[in-house]
């Protein structure tokens, strides 16, 4: 496995957000003097099979997907439309990421010290039971656990076969059901059954052993059967007795933001009561007992901190542990502005606003740009050739080498270091805005189930779905209503309707982007512009003045933000940033990495029996960036901020006590410092050995990296050409040489 491919990627998130200044301004009732209103009339075409879904309907094996109709006749709503150039709008305009869903989210795969390195401090869990007061409160009653073997289970039930198996009892509803079945012993079916047995001290774990003969009397305590023991040598075999409750003194008291994450990490997204056909066990049969039982009490397994404090809860021995932040907390690192809920954005400013704060009402916006409803032109053809089954299962913000931005070596496919960033780390900084890059007409790929999935997957028809696409060339008509804009922000509108009036690019509308559905192209094909000054009048439609005016805009304020913070950053323009640069990178057809080779999921089960994302964590790999980017720019994509010591300098050197806090900062005092020395040569100082050995002597491995890649990037752009690449190809023998000390690390 040489890299992780993805049928997405993500545009780097900004540490600087844009806010236009005349936010204060804006209004429905208070025009501006260079306003402008009317429409823009639009025309939607299909590059390739477009999916916009309606509700799903059962069928008598899998689902079925078609296209959304209004009064019978296919349509797009236009809140679909509204949304699509929103989020173009908020990359291409340095604006907020403010509509996360902010949640911890949990890790249970810890495969190796490549994902477990020093952020976990795991240990064994403990057992209690977890009960619901009368004040709405919760706590947790401690007592002894030990594990209980199956077959030893079905001895005592006197069974020839097995009972516990993942084919007969794979949920804990059907294995509690199975045992009330076998041995009736209280009429309150909400009471967990008792056992009788004694402790077998010579066995790792212990096991409970003389089952309904023994000193001990303990709950049994079921959990999920993934596998079983009859099948795989490797299997589940075993399930628990708590026993030795304690007394309730010695309760612990649960905190709101533990059960908060308990509850969110098994599943509890509504009000729902026990759904006996789920596979969750929370759903299937532990939230009932919590919330509706007289007794309101369940088994869990728990961690407590180094207070005794319970920081984790549980419903298995190995269970789901939430992250110590959450992903708006990651955002948050990069930029607090982005989720600051004072300010807008110009996507805010033209497509409204609501703040969610509702003593904070008055901040509200109205949008002042709406999109009508796309009505079909001619006549819908469904695309047989990619109606197909499949399943829709998006990605997962908790792969955390795809959605945590890493250190990474050269090649950018593999970590820098021994240990991934996850969310654990405080300082640790999302990826940026996941987008789904077009691809080639060749590279539509609609993943079928009997090839790509296994399992219950292959077999069980209510997780699948059969899409039913319109037909690539399939064109809808729509209107674009905006009042008092400002011309700026109308060139803003129409530079992000087209691009810049680059015909190259496509926009991504609808369901199943990770196949390929859902390029369109949008044209503007007539227009009614009227001035305040003048209403009556019908403006001429100059699309490169107004878009000019947008780019003006933007190029303006990219480089007032630099001059005013007084960085070292790379020079560049907003045109030509990165931020942009793979915003358009993944919107072109033609892209080098738009392959059906790179654009597809990693497997769950390989042709070697082999899951890919697990595989691809033990190797350490991470998802590469959707194009290489040489002039990253410091300010606006900050390194992390880390105060380290300079790297060992010399006892009698004047900058032994500095501290530096930026790649920026190291570079240019280790020049300073080999310069009073005499160790540089008259030119190209920063491609000398002895800037090499510094750095070899930078101890913190992570930043040791980040200081690399500026090093080559400096190389990379030390002659303005792009066919001229020191760092590629080194035009002498001694910087060869230089170059291996800091490959050799």
């Amino acid at each position: 496995m040489q890299e992780i491919t993805a049928p997405y990627n993500f545009v780097p998130l900004s540490g600087w957000v844009f806010q236009p200044d005349w936010a204060h301004q804006v209004s429905h009732d208070v025009p501006f003097s260079d306003g402008l209103s009317g429409n823009l009339n639009i025309e939607i075409t299909a590059e390739t099979p477009v999916l916009v879904g309606d509700k799903q309907v059962k069928a008598t094996e899998s689902g079925e997907v078609h296209f959304f109709k209004v009064n019978g006749h296919e349509a797009i709503p236009g809140t679909s439309l509204k949304g699509m150039i929103r989020n173009v709008l908020e990359i291409a305009s340095f604006g907020k990421m403010q509509f996360v869903d902010d949640r911890r989210l949990s890790i249970r795969d810890i495969s190796g010290r490549e994902v477990i390195g020093n952020n976990y401090d795991i240990g064994k869990p403990k057992a209690g039971f977890l009960r619901l007061r009368e004040d709405s409160t919760v706590d947790i009653i401690p007592s002894d656990f030990i594990h209980i073997s199956h077959r030893d289970m079905e001895a005592y039930l006197k069974s020839s076969t097995y009972i516990f198996t993942n084919k007969q009892t794979p949920t804990v509803r059907q294995k509690y059901e199975q045992w009330q079945k076998l041995t009736p012993q209280s009429a309150d079916d909400m009471l967990l059954p008792q056992i009788e047995f004694n402790v077998n001290h010579a066995t790792m774990p212990k096991m409970a052993t003389d089952l309904g003969n023994g000193l001990h009397t303990g709950t049994l305590v079921f959990t999920g059967q993934i596998s079983d023991k009859s099948q795989n040598k490797s299997g589940k075999y075993r399930d628990f007795v708590f026993y030795d409750r304690r007394e309730e003194h010695n309760a612990l008291l649960v905190s709101p933001n533990v059960f908060k994450d308990f509850l969110y990490i098994h599943g509890d997204t509504d009000d729902k009561g026990d759904d006996k056909n789920s596979s969750n066990s929370w759903r299937n049969f532990w939230r009932n007992r919590l919330f509706k039982s007289q007794h309101h009490e369940i088994p869990v397994f728990y961690h407590v901190d180094a207070n005794a404090n319970v920081k984790s809860i549980g419903l298995a021995y190995m269970y789901r542990l939430a992250y110590n932040y959450s992903i708006g907390e990651t955002i948050d690192y990069t930029s607090k502005n982005h989720r600051q809920p004072n300010g807008c954005d110009l996507a805010d400013l033209l497509f409204g606003k609501i703040n969610p704060d509702e003593d904070k009402s008055p901040d509200n916006l109205k949008s002042r740009v709406s999109f009508g409803l796309a009505t079909l032109v001619g006549t819908a053809e469904t695309d047989e050739e990619y109606s197909k089954e499949t399943i829709l299962n998006g990605p997962k913000p908790t792969y955390f080498p795809n959605y945590i931005r890493q250190e990474t070596k050269e090649s950018t496919k593999e970590l820098a270091s021994k240990q991934y960033r996850t969310y654990m780390q405080k300082d640790s900084e999302i990826r940026g805005w996941k987008r789904y890059p077009v691809r080639r007409w060749q590279a539509l790929n609609v993943q079928a189930v009997k090839n790509e999935f296994r399992g219950e997957a292959k077999t069980n028809k209510k997780v699948t779905v059969k899409l039913f696409p319109l037909k690539k060339g399939t064109t809808f008509q729509s209107t674009i209503r905006f009042h008092n804009l400002r011309p700026n922000e109308l060139g803003a509108l129409i530079w992000t309707l087209k691009w810049g009036n680059d015909d190259r690019l496509r926009h991504n509308l609808g369901m199943a982007k990770a196949f390929g559905f859902g390029q369109v192209q949008l044209e503007i094909v007539g227009s009614d512009i009227r001035s305040n000054q003048a209403p009556g009048e019908n403006l001429a439609f100059d699309e490169k003045y107004y878009t000019s005016l947008f780019r003006e805009l933007m190029e303006e304020e990219y480089a007032a933000k630099k001059q005013r913070n007084n960085t070292q950053s790379q020079p560049g323009k907003w045109g030509d940033s990165e931020q942009i640069r793979l915003l358009k990178a993944m919107s072109y057809p033609e892209h080098p990495r738009a392959t059906k080779e790179t654009l597809k999921h990693l497997q769950l089960e390989d042709s070697q029996r082999k899951n890919q994302f697990v595989v691809a964590k033990q190797n350490g790999l991470v998802l590469p960036e959707y194009g290489k980017y040489a002039n990253r720019d410091a300010l606006l994509f900050p390194r992390k901020i880390r105060k380290l010591p300079l790297p060992k300098p010399s006892q009698t050197s004047p900058s032994a006590t500095t501290e530096v806090n930026t790649v920026n900062h190291w570079i240019e005092v280790t020049l300073n410092e080999l310069k009073k020395q005499k160790r540089l040569p008259a030119t190209n100082s920063l491609c000398s050995k002895a800037v090499a050995e510094k750095w070899q002597q930078i101890e913190d491995v992570a930043f040791k990296n980040e200081v690399r890649e500026e090093i080559s990037h400096r190389w990379t752009n030390a002659i303005a050409d792009e066919a001229v690449d020191w760092w590629k190809v080194p035009p002498s023998a001694a910087m060869k040489r230089i170059k291996k000390i800091y490959e050799q690390g």
